[in-house]
């Protein structure tokens, strides 16, 4: 399991993303990829976007997107209570992690 989505494996990352939100009811407002492992930008765009009153949860691939920034701390938790947003998950079993998070709204 890897962090970091080859630019090959996005676009499959991005169906397998729209196809969960739509399944499940939601819109996709935005994806948020980053393009270097070592500078955090569109992960601190993603926490601002997931800030926002009218986004209720965001989906990520995968829980390693917030684990990797600390796995000593539960970003999960600290993360919605924070933005008052849920953390939802692509697929916590089976899911191909990458650089893709998504804020959905109803």
């Amino acid at each position: 399991m890897h962090l970091l989505s080859t630019e090959h494996e996005l676009p499959r990352l991005a169906d397998m993303l729209a196809g969960f939100a739509s399944r499940e009811g939601l819109i996709l407002r935005k994806a948020f990829v980053e393009e270097s492992a070592t500078d955090l930008a569109a992960f601190a765009a993603f926490v601002d976007a997931a800030s926002c009153p009218e986004i209720g949860a965001v989906l990520l691939p995968s829980l390693l997107h917030l684990v990797a920034i600390d796995p000593s701390t539960n970003l999960r938790q600290i993360f919605e209570k924070a933005t008052d947003t849920r953390v939802m998950l692509l697929d916590s079993q089976n899911a191909d992690p990458g650089r893709i998070a998504t804020p959905l709204t109803h």
